[in-house]
Protein backbone atom coordinates (compact mmCIF):
# COMPACT_ATOMS: atom_id res chain seq x y z
CA UNK A 1 0.00 0.00 0.00
CA UNK A 2 2.70 2.51 0.98
CA UNK A 3 4.64 2.04 -2.26
CA UNK A 4 2.38 4.84 -3.47
CA UNK A 5 4.09 7.32 -1.12
CA UNK A 6 7.58 5.85 -0.96
CA UNK A 7 8.63 7.59 -4.17
CA UNK A 8 7.93 10.95 -2.48
CA UNK A 9 11.10 10.47 -0.41
CA UNK A 10 14.22 10.61 -2.57
CA UNK A 11 16.56 9.47 0.21
CA UNK A 12 15.00 6.01 0.02
CA UNK A 13 16.63 5.54 -3.40
CA UNK A 14 19.72 4.63 -1.36
CA UNK A 15 18.25 1.24 -0.30
CA UNK A 16 17.67 2.63 3.17
CA UNK A 17 15.38 0.84 5.62
CA UNK A 18 14.28 3.74 7.80
CA UNK A 19 12.44 2.71 10.97
CA UNK A 20 13.20 5.75 13.10
CA UNK A 21 10.43 8.20 12.28
CA UNK A 22 9.68 8.87 15.96
CA UNK A 23 13.16 10.43 16.19
CA UNK A 24 12.74 12.48 13.01
CA UNK A 25 10.76 12.02 9.83
CA UNK A 26 12.20 11.82 6.38
CA UNK A 27 11.54 14.89 4.23
CA UNK A 28 9.31 14.59 1.16
CA UNK A 29 10.45 15.87 -2.19
CA UNK A 30 7.51 18.29 -2.20
CA UNK A 31 8.85 20.14 0.86
CA UNK A 32 12.48 20.04 -0.26
CA UNK A 33 11.62 21.37 -3.73
CA UNK A 34 9.56 24.24 -2.32
CA UNK A 35 12.35 25.21 0.06
CA UNK A 36 15.00 25.10 -2.65
CA UNK A 37 12.84 27.36 -4.78
CA UNK A 38 12.28 29.86 -1.97
CA UNK A 39 15.84 29.96 -0.64
CA UNK A 40 17.16 30.52 -4.15
CA UNK A 41 14.68 33.27 -4.98
CA UNK A 42 14.12 35.45 -1.95
CA UNK A 43 14.48 35.51 1.80
CA UNK A 44 14.68 38.13 4.54
CA UNK A 45 14.55 38.45 8.31
CA UNK A 46 11.19 39.18 9.92
CA UNK A 47 9.83 42.61 10.87
CA UNK A 48 13.06 44.38 10.02
CA UNK A 49 12.92 45.24 6.36
CA UNK A 50 11.01 46.69 3.44
CA UNK A 51 10.73 45.72 -0.18
CA UNK A 52 9.46 42.64 -1.97
CA UNK A 53 11.80 40.15 -0.31
CA UNK A 54 10.79 41.25 3.19
CA UNK A 55 7.09 41.28 2.27
CA UNK A 56 7.27 37.80 0.74
CA UNK A 57 9.07 36.37 3.77
CA UNK A 58 6.60 37.97 6.18
CA UNK A 59 3.70 36.63 4.13
CA UNK A 60 5.05 33.06 4.06
CA UNK A 61 5.73 33.00 7.81
CA UNK A 62 2.29 34.44 8.60
CA UNK A 63 0.70 31.91 6.25
CA UNK A 64 2.52 29.11 8.04
CA UNK A 65 1.24 30.37 11.39
CA UNK A 66 -2.31 30.42 10.02
CA UNK A 67 -1.94 26.90 8.58
CA UNK A 68 -0.76 25.66 11.97
CA UNK A 69 -3.68 27.31 13.74
CA UNK A 70 -6.07 25.55 11.37
CA UNK A 71 -4.19 22.22 11.48
CA UNK A 72 -4.29 22.20 15.29
CA UNK A 73 -7.78 23.63 15.65
CA UNK A 74 -6.53 26.57 17.71
CA UNK A 75 -8.70 28.69 19.92
CA UNK A 76 -7.45 32.25 19.55
CA UNK A 77 -6.30 31.68 15.98
CA UNK A 78 -2.74 32.21 14.78
CA UNK A 79 -1.90 34.70 17.58
CA UNK A 80 -1.74 31.71 19.93
CA UNK A 81 1.04 30.01 17.94
CA UNK A 82 4.63 30.59 19.10
CA UNK A 83 7.73 29.40 17.23
CA UNK A 84 10.53 28.18 19.50
CA UNK A 85 14.02 26.77 18.77
CA UNK A 86 12.69 23.26 19.48
CA UNK A 87 9.95 21.50 21.47
CA UNK A 88 12.10 21.31 24.61
CA UNK A 89 12.55 25.09 24.55
CA UNK A 90 8.79 25.47 24.37
CA UNK A 91 8.28 23.44 27.54
CA UNK A 92 10.91 25.48 29.35
CA UNK A 93 9.28 28.70 28.13
CA UNK A 94 5.98 27.70 29.72
CA UNK A 95 7.73 26.50 32.87
CA UNK A 96 9.62 29.70 33.58
CA UNK A 97 7.33 32.17 31.85
CA UNK A 98 4.11 31.12 33.58
CA UNK A 99 3.98 27.96 35.68
CA UNK A 100 6.69 29.16 38.08
CA UNK A 101 4.38 31.92 39.30
CA UNK A 102 1.32 29.67 39.40
CA UNK A 103 3.07 27.10 41.62
CA UNK A 104 3.71 29.54 44.43
CA UNK A 105 5.80 28.12 47.26
CA UNK A 106 4.09 24.76 47.71
CA UNK A 107 2.39 23.78 44.45
CA UNK A 108 2.73 20.42 42.67
CA UNK A 109 3.12 19.32 39.07
CA UNK A 110 1.74 15.95 37.94
CA UNK A 111 3.31 13.83 35.16
CA UNK A 112 3.52 10.10 34.37
CA UNK A 113 6.56 7.86 34.27
CA UNK A 114 6.29 7.46 30.49
CA UNK A 115 7.15 11.10 29.78
CA UNK A 116 10.11 12.09 27.63
CA UNK A 117 12.95 13.70 29.60
CA UNK A 118 11.96 17.02 28.03
CA UNK A 119 8.57 16.74 29.74
CA UNK A 120 10.06 15.86 33.13
CA UNK A 121 13.36 17.70 33.66
CA UNK A 122 12.02 21.28 33.24
CA UNK A 123 9.27 20.57 35.77
CA UNK A 124 11.73 18.84 38.10
CA UNK A 125 14.00 21.87 38.11
CA UNK A 126 11.02 24.15 38.64
CA UNK A 127 9.83 22.34 41.77
CA UNK A 128 13.41 22.22 43.06
CA UNK A 129 13.31 26.03 43.44
CA UNK A 130 11.21 25.70 46.61
CA UNK A 131 11.44 22.97 49.26
CA UNK A 132 7.66 22.65 49.60
CA UNK A 133 7.00 22.23 45.87
CA UNK A 134 6.69 18.67 44.57
CA UNK A 135 6.57 16.57 41.40
CA UNK A 136 3.96 13.81 41.41
CA UNK A 137 4.70 10.90 39.05
CA UNK A 138 1.92 8.49 38.09
CA UNK A 139 3.03 4.91 37.42
CA UNK A 140 1.21 3.65 34.31
CA UNK A 141 3.09 0.36 33.94
CA UNK A 142 0.20 -1.65 35.37
CA UNK A 143 -2.05 -0.65 32.47
CA UNK A 144 -4.15 1.86 34.39
CA UNK A 145 -3.20 5.17 32.78
CA UNK A 146 -6.38 7.09 33.59
CA UNK A 147 -6.78 5.87 37.15
CA UNK A 148 -3.12 6.38 37.99
CA UNK A 149 -3.27 10.04 36.94
CA UNK A 150 -6.64 10.90 38.46
CA UNK A 151 -5.72 9.30 41.79
CA UNK A 152 -2.84 11.76 42.29
CA UNK A 153 -4.83 14.95 41.70
CA UNK A 154 -5.23 17.00 44.87
CA UNK A 155 -5.58 20.66 45.85
CA UNK A 156 -1.83 21.31 45.55
CA UNK A 157 -1.60 20.24 41.89
CA UNK A 158 -1.35 23.33 39.67
CA UNK A 159 -0.29 21.72 36.37
CA UNK A 160 -0.70 18.31 34.72
CA UNK A 161 1.72 17.66 31.83
CA UNK A 162 1.18 14.55 29.69
CA UNK A 163 2.29 13.03 26.38
CA UNK A 164 -0.44 12.59 23.80
CA UNK A 165 1.56 9.67 22.34
CA UNK A 166 4.20 7.87 24.40
CA UNK A 167 7.57 7.42 22.71
CA UNK A 168 8.26 3.92 24.14
CA UNK A 169 4.86 2.25 24.41
CA UNK A 170 3.56 4.22 21.43
CA UNK A 171 0.13 4.36 23.05
CA UNK A 172 -2.29 7.10 22.00
CA UNK A 173 -3.54 8.62 25.26
CA UNK A 174 -6.13 10.92 23.70
CA UNK A 175 -9.33 9.55 25.25
CA UNK A 176 -7.85 9.41 28.74
CA UNK A 177 -6.41 12.92 28.39
CA UNK A 178 -9.83 14.29 27.44
CA UNK A 179 -11.22 13.01 30.75
CA UNK A 180 -8.21 14.29 32.68
CA UNK A 181 -8.55 17.78 31.15
CA UNK A 182 -12.20 18.02 32.21
CA UNK A 183 -11.35 17.01 35.76
CA UNK A 184 -8.33 19.32 35.86
CA UNK A 185 -10.26 22.36 34.65
CA UNK A 186 -13.07 21.61 37.07
CA UNK A 187 -10.44 22.09 39.77
CA UNK A 188 -8.71 25.08 38.08
CA UNK A 189 -5.62 23.03 37.19
CA UNK A 190 -3.64 23.83 34.04
CA UNK A 191 -2.94 21.12 31.44
CA UNK A 192 0.10 20.92 29.15
CA UNK A 193 0.12 18.31 26.36
CA UNK A 194 3.37 17.15 24.78
CA UNK A 195 2.17 16.19 21.30
CA UNK A 196 5.61 15.80 19.69
CA UNK A 197 4.86 12.23 18.57
CA UNK A 198 1.21 12.84 17.73
CA UNK A 199 0.55 14.88 14.53
CA UNK A 200 0.82 11.90 12.14
CA UNK A 201 -1.08 9.52 14.43
CA UNK A 202 -4.07 11.47 15.68
CA UNK A 203 -5.99 14.51 14.52
CA UNK A 204 -5.34 17.23 17.10
CA UNK A 205 -8.26 19.55 17.86
CA UNK A 206 -7.38 22.09 20.54
CA UNK A 207 -10.90 23.54 20.54
CA UNK A 208 -12.31 20.12 21.36
CA UNK A 209 -9.68 19.43 24.02
CA UNK A 210 -9.91 22.94 25.57
CA UNK A 211 -6.17 22.90 26.21
CA UNK A 212 -4.03 25.44 28.03
CA UNK A 213 -0.72 24.49 26.37
CA UNK A 214 0.38 22.12 23.61
CA UNK A 215 3.67 21.58 21.81
CA UNK A 216 4.55 19.79 18.58
CA UNK A 217 7.91 19.16 16.95
CA UNK A 218 8.08 20.17 13.29
CA UNK A 219 10.97 17.89 12.30
CA UNK A 220 8.86 14.85 13.20
CA UNK A 221 6.23 15.94 10.65
CA UNK A 222 8.30 16.47 7.48
CA UNK A 223 9.57 20.03 8.07
CA UNK A 224 13.25 20.91 7.88
CA UNK A 225 15.12 22.21 10.91
CA UNK A 226 14.04 21.67 14.51
CA UNK A 227 11.47 24.39 15.17
CA UNK A 228 9.09 23.79 18.04
CA UNK A 229 5.49 24.96 17.74
CA UNK A 230 3.87 26.02 21.01
CA UNK A 231 0.18 26.72 21.49
CA UNK A 232 -0.78 28.90 24.45
CA UNK A 233 -4.42 29.59 25.25
CA UNK A 234 -5.54 33.15 24.64
CA UNK A 235 -6.64 33.12 28.30
CA UNK A 236 -2.97 32.94 29.26
CA UNK A 237 -0.64 34.17 26.52
CA UNK A 238 -0.55 37.86 27.42
CA UNK A 239 0.00 37.06 31.11
CA UNK A 240 2.95 34.80 30.30
CA UNK A 241 6.40 36.35 30.56
CA UNK A 242 9.30 35.72 28.17
CA UNK A 243 11.69 33.25 29.81
CA UNK A 244 14.44 34.70 27.59
CA UNK A 245 14.31 38.31 26.48
CA UNK A 246 16.03 40.33 23.78
CA UNK A 247 15.60 41.76 20.31
CA UNK A 248 12.23 41.28 18.67
CA UNK A 249 10.30 40.79 21.92
CA UNK A 250 9.87 44.36 23.16
CA UNK A 251 8.34 47.45 21.64
CA UNK A 252 10.11 49.96 23.89
CA UNK A 253 12.85 50.26 26.49
CA UNK A 254 12.04 53.38 28.51
CA UNK A 255 15.51 54.51 29.53
CA UNK A 256 17.05 57.94 28.94
CA UNK A 257 20.76 57.38 29.48
CA UNK A 258 21.39 61.14 29.67
CA UNK A 259 19.33 61.33 32.87
CA UNK A 260 21.04 58.49 34.76
CA UNK A 261 22.98 59.36 37.87
CA UNK A 262 26.66 58.46 37.33
CA UNK A 263 25.54 56.68 34.13
CA UNK A 264 24.31 53.84 36.36
CA UNK A 265 21.00 52.03 35.94
CA UNK A 266 19.60 50.41 39.06
CA UNK A 267 16.85 47.93 38.32
CA UNK A 268 14.87 45.20 40.08
CA UNK A 269 12.11 42.94 38.81
CA UNK A 270 9.40 45.52 39.56
CA UNK A 271 11.13 48.43 37.82
CA UNK A 272 12.05 46.11 34.96
CA UNK A 273 8.35 45.63 34.20
CA UNK A 274 7.89 49.41 34.15
CA UNK A 275 10.71 50.26 31.76
CA UNK A 276 10.36 47.29 29.38
CA UNK A 277 7.26 47.12 27.20
CA UNK A 278 6.77 43.65 25.72
CA UNK A 279 4.77 43.00 22.56
CA UNK A 280 1.47 41.17 22.85
CA UNK A 281 0.81 37.52 21.94
CA UNK A 282 3.49 35.51 20.13
CA UNK A 283 5.74 38.50 19.39
CA UNK A 284 6.96 38.69 22.98
CA UNK A 285 8.37 35.15 22.87
CA UNK A 286 10.04 34.87 19.45
CA UNK A 287 13.42 36.21 20.42
CA UNK A 288 16.09 37.38 18.00
CA UNK A 289 16.45 36.42 14.36
CA UNK A 290 14.07 33.61 13.50
CA UNK A 291 14.95 30.59 11.29
CA UNK A 292 12.53 31.68 8.61
CA UNK A 293 13.27 28.88 6.15
CA UNK A 294 12.66 26.23 8.82
CA UNK A 295 9.42 27.94 9.81
CA UNK A 296 8.19 28.30 6.24
CA UNK A 297 8.88 24.62 5.62
CA UNK A 298 6.30 23.75 8.29
CA UNK A 299 3.59 25.26 6.11
CA UNK A 300 4.59 23.10 3.15
CA UNK A 301 4.83 20.06 5.42
CA UNK A 302 1.23 20.68 6.48
CA UNK A 303 0.23 20.95 2.81
CA UNK A 304 1.78 17.53 2.22
CA UNK A 305 0.11 15.98 5.28
CA UNK A 306 -3.30 17.37 4.41
CA UNK A 307 -3.01 16.22 0.79
CA UNK A 308 -2.98 12.68 2.17
CA UNK A 309 -4.93 13.12 5.42
CA UNK A 310 -3.97 12.33 9.02
CA UNK A 311 -6.47 9.45 9.06
CA UNK A 312 -4.70 7.89 6.06
CA UNK A 313 -1.33 8.19 7.79
CA UNK A 314 -2.75 6.49 10.86
CA UNK A 315 -4.42 3.71 8.87
CA UNK A 316 -1.24 2.86 6.94
CA UNK A 317 0.91 2.97 10.06
CA UNK A 318 -1.58 0.79 11.96
CA UNK A 319 -1.54 -1.85 9.24
CA UNK A 320 2.24 -1.92 9.08
CA UNK A 321 2.58 -1.86 12.87
CA UNK A 322 0.24 -4.85 13.19
CA UNK A 323 2.39 -6.72 10.68
CA UNK A 324 5.59 -5.73 12.48
CA UNK A 325 4.25 -6.87 15.87
CA UNK A 326 3.05 -10.13 14.31
CA UNK A 327 6.50 -10.81 12.83
CA UNK A 328 8.32 -9.91 16.05
CA UNK A 329 6.08 -12.19 18.10
CA UNK A 330 7.12 -15.07 15.85
CA UNK A 331 10.69 -14.65 17.15
CA UNK A 332 11.09 -16.45 20.48
CA UNK A 333 14.29 -14.51 21.18
CA UNK A 334 12.52 -11.12 21.17
CA UNK A 335 10.92 -9.44 24.18
CA UNK A 336 8.32 -6.80 23.31
CA UNK A 337 7.81 -3.79 25.57
CA UNK A 338 4.08 -3.21 25.32
CA UNK A 339 1.56 -1.24 27.31
CA UNK A 340 -0.30 -3.75 29.51
CA UNK A 341 -3.73 -4.78 28.23
CA UNK A 342 -2.80 -3.33 24.84
CA UNK A 343 -5.14 -5.73 23.03
CA UNK A 344 -8.13 -4.32 24.88
CA UNK A 345 -6.76 -0.79 25.05
CA UNK A 346 -6.72 2.25 22.77
CA UNK A 347 -4.99 1.98 19.41
CA UNK A 348 -1.25 2.32 19.14
CA UNK A 349 0.50 4.90 16.97
CA UNK A 350 3.46 3.75 14.88
CA UNK A 351 5.92 2.71 17.59
CA UNK A 352 7.00 -0.62 19.06
CA UNK A 353 9.88 -1.16 21.50
CA UNK A 354 11.67 -4.44 22.10
CA UNK A 355 14.90 -6.24 22.95
CA UNK A 356 16.71 -9.37 21.81
CA UNK A 357 17.25 -11.64 24.80
CA UNK A 358 20.82 -11.65 26.01
CA UNK A 359 22.13 -8.98 23.61
CA UNK A 360 22.55 -5.31 24.50
CA UNK A 361 20.35 -3.01 22.45
CA UNK A 362 23.34 -0.92 21.33
CA UNK A 363 25.03 -3.99 19.88
CA UNK A 364 21.88 -4.81 17.94
CA UNK A 365 21.43 -1.24 16.80
CA UNK A 366 25.03 -1.03 15.58
CA UNK A 367 24.78 -4.27 13.59
CA UNK A 368 21.47 -3.21 12.04
CA UNK A 369 23.07 0.10 11.07
CA UNK A 370 25.80 -1.81 9.25
CA UNK A 371 23.00 -3.21 7.06
CA UNK A 372 21.52 0.27 6.50
CA UNK A 373 18.57 -0.47 8.79
CA UNK A 374 17.92 2.55 11.01
CA UNK A 375 16.11 2.43 14.33
CA UNK A 376 16.70 3.79 17.82
CA UNK A 377 18.56 2.08 20.67
CA UNK A 378 19.08 3.13 24.29
CA UNK A 379 16.92 4.66 27.00
CA UNK A 380 14.76 6.57 24.46
CA UNK A 381 14.91 9.69 26.69
CA UNK A 382 12.42 7.79 28.86
CA UNK A 383 14.50 6.66 31.81
CA UNK A 384 11.62 6.82 34.29
CA UNK A 385 9.57 4.29 32.31
CA UNK A 386 12.41 1.90 31.48
CA UNK A 387 13.75 2.05 35.04
CA UNK A 388 10.24 1.27 36.31
CA UNK A 389 10.21 -1.74 34.00
CA UNK A 390 13.76 -2.75 35.09
CA UNK A 391 14.86 -2.53 31.44
CA UNK A 392 18.36 -1.05 30.86
CA UNK A 393 17.60 0.24 27.39
CA UNK A 394 15.71 -1.03 24.37
CA UNK A 395 15.32 -0.92 20.61
CA UNK A 396 12.52 1.17 19.14
CA UNK A 397 11.12 0.78 15.65
CA UNK A 398 8.86 3.58 14.46
CA UNK A 399 7.08 3.59 11.14
CA UNK A 400 6.30 6.23 8.54
CA UNK A 401 4.06 6.42 5.54
CA UNK A 402 7.07 5.51 3.39
CA UNK A 403 7.59 2.10 5.05
CA UNK A 404 6.54 -1.18 3.46
CA UNK A 405 6.23 -4.75 4.64
CA UNK A 406 9.49 -5.40 2.80
CA UNK A 407 11.18 -3.03 5.29
CA UNK A 408 9.74 -5.04 8.16
CA UNK A 409 10.83 -8.34 6.61
CA UNK A 410 14.37 -6.94 6.23
CA UNK A 411 14.42 -5.98 9.90
CA UNK A 412 13.19 -9.39 11.03
CA UNK A 413 15.70 -11.17 8.80
CA UNK A 414 18.63 -9.18 10.26
CA UNK A 415 17.39 -9.60 13.84
CA UNK A 416 17.41 -13.35 13.21
CA UNK A 417 20.94 -13.18 11.79
CA UNK A 418 22.14 -11.22 14.83
CA UNK A 419 20.56 -13.74 17.19
CA UNK A 420 22.27 -16.59 15.33
CA UNK A 421 25.62 -14.73 15.36
CA UNK A 422 25.56 -14.24 19.14
CA UNK A 423 24.29 -17.78 19.76
CA UNK A 424 27.51 -19.12 18.27
CA UNK A 425 29.68 -17.29 20.81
Amino acid sequence: MTDKYRSDFKILDQNLVYLDSAATSLKPKYVLDRMEEISGSYISTLSRGFGQNAENTEYLVNTTREKLASFLGCLGGSNSIIFTPNATSAINLVAYGYVDRVLGTDGSILVTNEEHHSNILPWMRLVAKSFDRSLKIADITKGNYLESVLSLIDDRVKLISLSLVGNVYGRINLEDIKIIIKEAHRRDILVFVDAAQAPLSVKIDIKDLDLDFLVISSHKMFAIGNTGVLYVSDRIINDMLPAIIGGGTVSDLKIDVTSLENSTLKVDINTMDKIVTCFDNYHRFEIGTQPVLDIISIGYAIDYIESIGVDKFHTINQENLAYLIQRLKQLDFVNLIEYPNSKEDRSLSSIISFNIKGIHCHDVGFLLGEKNICLRSGMQCASLLLNSLKVPGCLRASLGIYNTQDDIDSLVEELTNIHILFSKK
